[in-house]
């Protein structure tokens, strides 16, 4: 939930169930279903990348993918290839 963090738990509540709504429960990574409650709020673009805090980059995703996503995106960062073919969608649980 770090892209929430610095919210009250009442606009967080509010944003999740949003954000639900506008994926149909659907995981933005691997295009499994979610539960209502059990998700994560993720970034599309990280803030480290230009991304920002808005709901338009926000998506869901089980919590099992979004931290898959991140060790990914941790190892790429580290190669000597670097940041280069990580993708937004598409990924298995």
């Amino acid at each position: 939930m770090g892209i929430l963090n610095k919210m009250s738990a009442v606009k967080r509540r509010r944003i999740r169930q949003k954000l639900f709504e506008k994926y149909e429960g659907v995981c933005q990574l691997c295009f499994g279903e979610l539960s209502p409650d059990e998700f994560s709020v993720i970034a599309k673009l990280k803030r480290n990348n230009g991304g920002d805090r808005r709901q338009t980059n926000m998506a869901i995703a089980h919590t099992a993918c979004a931290y898959k996503a991140n060790d990914e995106e941790q190892r790429q960062k580290n190669s000597p290839q670097g940041y280069s073919s990580l993708r937004f969608g598409g990924r298995k649980c």
